[in-house]
């Protein structure tokens, strides 16, 4: 029997780094993020179809021992019985949830496997605990996304998260604006979200800051009132690089000042930071300037469609 289970990476819109601790757990954060169709893979082979696979695959940059802690929290042979290949439509490391994604995939496979009965907000809470349990500093919008997929609200509030969905009309809307592209480079996302570890006074504020523009966000796509957002996305990336060392660097900042120059109102790194990829709120109008833009520096500009599925998981 083989078990395959798709998960999608995310897009993460507003307000980033208050879903992470103790942020969430002191103040209470918020964050919106939409899935989509850059996704993540996971085939368990086992029993009778073993002999397909000589070795478990993973991506290029994947992290083996993530795979492995899991197997070994599960009960699963990761070696012996059973064999994975992990497949990635995008680049791992480089901003768009390839982890949690992976993590979500691979514990809703063994959830099939096994009958645990688990409900998707199980498996968010049990990917993100995997996370953890590597010592991987992190917040909780990746898997929840992940596993849920669409367009979402979640509030993180004393270990607690609730989930408000957009429609699918929602999500559309927004994806006429936003243009994808990555810009390279790899970086671990843990080692730059342990800057949240230890809270200042100034780092609380810029927190309470970014939670604030995602709560103006929401209401304008309550709204459906679009056009402002590009410059609540810009005004939102300006103080998520004052939050935490680490989120950008001069590279970043020129890309970013090159696609506003050509016509984008805002945007931001996806991810932790440091490099990977970017999105840019760009005007329809404008939208073929910026991507001449990027591209002549060799930024590859990225298609993706809302996912709304989330996480797949079936018999083959």
């Amino acid at each position: 029997m083989k078990i395959q289970a798709i998960s999608p990476a995310r897009i993460s819109l507003f307000g980033g780094g208050s879903d992470v601790d103790p942020y969430a757990s002191r103040y209470g954060g918020m964050t919106i993020s939409m899935a989509i169709s850059i996704r993540q893979k996971i085939t368990m082979y086992n029993d009778n179809d073993i002999f397909e696979l000589l070795d478990n695959v993973f991506p290029h940059h994947a992290d083996p021992k993530l795979f492995y802690s899991i197997f070994k929290k599960y009960g699963i042979d990761g070696g012996h019985l059973t064999r994975v290949t992990s497949e990635f439509d995008g680049r791992v490391g480089a901003g768009l949830g390839s982890s949690a994604s992976a993590c979500v995939a691979l514990i809703g496979s063994i959830n099939k496997r096994k009958s645990l009965g688990m409900s998707l907000k199980q498996i968010a809470h049990a990917a993100w605990q995997a996370e953890q349990a590597m010592g991987w500093h992190g917040g909780r919008q990746d898997q929840w996304t992940s596993a849920f997929g669409g367009l979402n609200l979640f509030h993180f509030s004393n270990g607690k998260i609730s989930r408000t969905e957009f429609s699918q009309e929602f999500a559309d809307e927004l994806t006429k604006y936003l243009l994808l592209f990555d810009t390279g480079g790899v970086r671990a996302s843990h080692e730059i979200q342990k800057g949240f570890l230890k809270l200042s006074q100034q780092q609380t504020k810029k927190l309470h800051l970014i939670r604030l523009l995602a709560k103006r966000a929401f209401t304008l796509i309550m709204d459906q009132d679009f056009e402002p957002l590009g410059q609540v996305l810009h005004e939102s990336w300006q103080v998520k690089k004052e939050s935490n060392k680490g989120i950008t660097n001069t590279k970043i900042d020129d890309i970013y000042d090159m696609a506003r120059n050509a016509g984008a109102t805002g945007g931001k790194l996806l991810g932790a930071g440091g490099c990977g990829y970017m999105i840019f709120w760009v005007p329809p109008i404008h939208q073929d300037k910026v991507i001449h833009r990027m591209e002549q520096e060799g930024y590859d500009h990225v298609i993706y469609y809302p996912d709304e599925q989330g996480l797949e998981v079936k018999e083959l």
